[in-house]
C-alpha cells in the first residue's frame, strides 16, 4: 500500500508528510530553480549564483556585479514590460438585461473597486508582476485577506511550488507558496507553537555570515489543495518543519494566486520567458563581444624603427606637435586590423536576431522612429504594428486585472459577512465617495466583471488628441464630449470650468437616483440641462426605476420649467425673427394618394 497523502494525515502529524512531500518536489524539479536563476542572470547581466537567502542579494565579488555583455537581454526585457504595463486595467461590474437598481450596484461595485485597487496599490503590484512575466515567463500576483485586511502583493515566481508532473496538460490542484519568516514573527502569529518555532531549524543562508538575525530566518510552507465537490472542502495548511502551525478547511474553486504569463509553454505550467526565448543566441553575441574586445586590445598602433637609424627615443611619446631627431630611415606607424568585417556583421545580425524573437524592433528599444515616420497616422499604424507583437501578454496582463477585481469582491464578501462591513474610499472626477459594501453586495451571478477599456486611446498627447479628432469627424463624438476624454494635467485644469456645468447636472441625477438626495435647480445652471435630465428620467423609466425616484426627477423638471419656461411660439402673421431658420416644411400627402 501507498503512503497516506498529507491531506488525509491528522494535525498532529500532517506536517511530516507534508514537508517530506515538498522537500522531495523541489529535488525533483531543481531544474527550475536553475531556469531562474539563469534568467535572472540575463536579465541583470551579472552572475546570480543562486536564489536562496543570500546568494541573490549578495554577490560574492565585485566582478560580479560588472557587466558580461551588450546587455540586449535587458533592453528587450525592459521594452516589453514597459509597453505591457504602461496601462491601467481594472474590472468593471456589468449587467446583462439588469433593472435600474441592479445597473446602480454594479456602478457602486465599480467605485468598490476603483477604491480598492487605489487603497491597496494593485497597479504597483501588477507591474512588477509584468515584469516578472517577461524575463521569468509567468507572473504572479496573491489576493487574500488576514481577518478583516485584504492582501494583495507580488510573489516572487520561485516562492511557488507546483507539482508539474499533476499538471501537464491541465490546471494543478495544489499549489504551495514558500517563505522565509523571522522566528519572532512567527512566534506572534502563532503564540501556540512559540516552542516548536524556536527548534526549528534555521535557514541555510549562502555567502553571507551567520549572524542572530540570520539564525532566525525559517522557512514557512503555505499549501492549498481545491475541493474535490461541494460536500468534499479542500486544505488549507500552514507548517514549518517541526510542526503544523494551521490547518483549516478551503472552500473556494480556485486558488488566491492570479498568474499571468509572456508566452504559454504546449505543456506544463510555467510560461516561457524573454531570456528563455533568446539565451542561446545571447550566448553567442556574448562569446562574439569577448573576441571583439580582446581585439580592440590588441589592435593598438605599433611604431617600425629601423635598426640602421639613428633615432633618440627618449622623445618618443603622445605629446602633441612634438617632434623626432633622426636620420637614415624615418620611423613608420603601423596599424593592424582589429576584425574582419563579416565579424561585426555577424554580431550585428545575431543582435537582430534577438530583436526578431522577442518581437521588439531596435527603434521602439531605443525610443526612436523610423526616418520618414512623420505624418501622426503613419505613426500610429506603425505603434499598432508593434503593439500586435504583445498581444498574448497584453492580454494576458489585462485578464490579470479582471481576476484581481473579481477576487477582491469574494475577499470583501467574506470580510462582511465575518465583520459586518467593509469599507474603502473612491476618488472620482466628482469628488471622494465612501463605498461600503454591504450596501452593494452583490448577489449571486447579478453582474459580471469584465475589462475596462482603459487602453482605447493612446498614452502619447499627440496621438491622443488624433485619435479624439478622427472620432468627431466620424460623428461618434460631440465638442463636449471630446473635452471630456482629453486627460492631460494642463489641459484638465483649463477645461474644468467649462466642464462645471454638466458636472453639476450629473450631480444632480446621481443623487436623486442613487442617494434620494433632492436638489433643487438652480437658476445658475445652464438650461440645456432639463434635456439631459429628461433623458435620464426616460432611460430610467424603460429600466425599472422605483417609482418615487421617477418623481423626484418629474420634480425637478417641473420645478425647471417654471425657472426656464420655453420660448414663445411664433404668432401667425409675423415672420420669423431674422437670423433664425425657416420652418420645415409640411409634409402632405403622397401625389398618388393625394384627393382629387
Amino acid at each position: 500500500m501507498g503512503r497516506t497523502p498529507w491531506y488525509d494525515q491528522p494535525k498532529e502529524t500532517l506536517h511530516v508528510a507534508l514537508f517530506s512531500y515538498l522537500q522531495e518536489l523541489e529535488s525533483r524539479q531543481i531544474y527550475r530553480e536553475r531556469e531562474t536563476v539563469y534568467n535572472l542572470g540575463q536579465y541583470e547581466d551579472r552572475e546570480v549564483m543562486g536564489i536562496a537567502p543570500g546568494m541573490y542579494l549578495r554577490p560574492r565579488s565585485v566582478a560580479d556585479r560588472s557587466r558580461r555583455s551588450l546587455g540586449i537581454t535587458s533592453a528587450l526585457v525592459d521594452t516589453a514590460a514597459n509597453h505591457i504595463t504602461q496601462t491601467k486595467p481594472i474590472g468593471m461590474a456589468l449587467t446583462e438585461g439588469g433593472n435600474a437598481m441592479q445597473q446602480i450596484r454594479a456602478k457602486g461595485i465599480n467605485r468598490f473597486i476603483e477604491g480598492a485597487f487605489y487603497r491597496l496599490g494593485v497597479h504597483n503590484h501588477m507591474r512588477r508582476a509584468g515584469l516578472d512575466q517577461c524575463w521569468d515567463g509567468t507572473g504572479v500576483v496573491y489576493v487574500d485577506r488576514d481577518g478583516k485586511n485584504p492582501i494583495v502583493e507580488r510573489v516572487f515566481p520561485r516562492e511557488m511550488i507546483i507539482d508539474e508532473s499533476m499538471s501537464e496538460f491541465t490546471e494543478p490542484f495544489e499549489m504551495t507558496r514558500r517563505k522565509y519568516l523571522p522566528k519572532y514573527k512567527l512566534k506572534a502569529l502563532f503564540k501556540k507553537f512559540s516552542k516548536q518555532i524556536d527548534d526549528a531549524k534555521p535557514a541555510k543562508l549562502y555567502g553571507v555570515g551567520q549572524t542572530k538575525a540570520d539564525v532566525d530566518l525559517v522557512p514557512v510552507y503555505t499549501t492549498w489543495r481545491l475541493p474535490v465537490d461541494e460536500d468534499t472542502p479542500g486544505k488549507k495548511a500552514i507548517i514549518i518543519e517541526g510542526a503544523t502551525l494551521q490547518l483549516e478547511d478551503y472552500k473556494r474553486s480556485y486558488f488566491p494566486f492570479v498568474f499571468m504569463r509572456w508566452r504559454w509553454a504546449p505543456g506544463g505550467f510555467w510560461g516561457v520567458g524573454i531570456p528563455s526565448l533568446v539565451g542561446r543566441i545571447q550566448q553567442e553575441v556574448d562569446r562574439t563581444y569577448r573576441h571583439y574586445s580582446k581585439a580592440v586590445g590588441l589592435a593598438v598602433p605599433k611604431m617600425l624603427l629601423s635598426r640602421e637609424a639613428d633615432i633618440n627615443t627618449e622623445q618618443l611619446n603622445n605629446e602633441m606637435g612634438s617632434g623626432i631627431w633622426y636620420s637614415g630611415v624615418p620611423p613608420q606607424w603601423l596599424q593592424g586590423q582589429m576584425l574582419p568585417p563579416e565579424i561585426i556583421q555577424y554580431l550585428q545580425f545575431n543582435i537582430g536576431q534577438m530583436y526578431q524573437l522577442a518581437g521588439i524592433s531596435e527603434m521602439a528599444a531605443g525610443m526612436k522612429k523610423p526616418a520618414g515616420l512623420n505624418s501622426g497616422e503613419a505613426q500610429r499604424v506603425y505603434n499598432d504594428t508593434q503593439a500586435n507583437r504583445f498581444a498574448s501578454p497584453s492580454q494576458q496582463y489585462d485578464e490579470a486585472a479582471v481576476e484581481i477585481s473579481k477576487r477582491l469582491i469574494d475577499v470583501a464578501k467574506d470580510i462582511t459577512d465575518e465583520f459586518g462591513e467593509y469599507e474603502v474610499q473612491s476618488h472620482t472626477t466628482k469628488g471622494f465617495y465612501r463605498v461600503k459594501f454591504s450596501e452593494i453586495y452583490p448577489d449571486e451571478d447579478e453582474c459580471v466583471i469584465k475589462l475596462w477599456p482603459t487602453n482605447f486611446l493612446s498614452k502619447s498627447p499627440p496621438d491622443q488628441i488624433a485619435q479624439v479628432d478622427d472620432l468627431i469627424k466620424m460623428g461618434l463624438l460631440n465638442t463636449k464630449q471630446a473635452k471630456k476624454l482629453i486627460q492631460f494635467p494642463d489641459l484638465e485644469g483649463v477645461l474644468q470650468d467649462e466642464n462645471a456645468a454638466e458636472e453639476l447636472v450629473g450631480k444632480v441625477i446621481e443623487e436623486i437616483v442613487e442617494n434620494d438626495n433632492y436638489i433643487a435647480p438652480d437658476p445658475t445652471m445652464d438650461p440645456e440641462s432639463i434635456r439631459s435630465v429628461q433623458n435620464a428620467r426616460n432611460r430610467y423609466k424603460t429600466q425599472g426605476l422605483p417609482q418615487y425616484k421617477l418623481d423626484m426627477l418629474d420634480d425637478w423638471l417641473a420645478q425647471a420649467a417654471l425657472m426656464w419656461p420655453p420660448p414663445p411660439a411664433p404668432m401667425a402673421g409675423l415672420g420669423m425673427p431674422a437670423g433664425l431658420p425657416a420652418p420645415a416644411p409640411q409634409m402632405g400627402a403622397p401625389p398618388a394618394l393625394a384627393p382629387g
